[in-house]
């Protein structure tokens, strides 16, 4: 209706990582209306999503084996 990509907008709250699944929805419908100007933030959206995701896994890998002491049983 009125002509903008409601995803591809860049606003601070478009970097809250709880609002990425919204966004990241928003813009796999967009997408499909124009996909030339959804590609980019797309990206950059599940880019930051998985930098996100292996940075945590990093951390929670990292703190598991400093209270478990290496342990074969744990």
């Amino acid at each position: 209706m009125t002509g903008e990509l409601t995803g591809a907008l860049a606003t601070p709250l478009s970097w809250v990582p709880l609002a990425w699944p919204a966004r990241l929805g928003s813009l796999g419908v967009e997408a499909f209306i124009d996909a030339a100007r959804a590609v980019g933030p797309l990206l950059t959206t599940a880019l930051a999503g998985l930098v996100l995701t292996l940075a945590t896994a990093a951390v929670l890998i990292a703190w598991f084996c400093r209270f478990e002491d290496g342990r074969a049983d744990a």
